[in-house]
């Protein structure tokens, strides 16, 4: 089976195009819940 990599970031902002720093950051459920759905299917870490 396929292996799946997250890449997760301790960025604190995006800089975009006009200058703006937009905040950043992630809660650990954004990441957990789809690893579970994979995980789940039979996916790879």
């Amino acid at each position: 089976m396929a292996k799946i990599l997250f890449v997760i970031t301790a960025a604190t902002h995006w800089t975009l195009a006009d200058g703006y720093q937009q905040p950043a950051g992630f809660w650990a459920e954004e990441a957990m819940g789809p690893y579970a759905v994979f995980k789940e299917a039979g996916y790879e870490r």
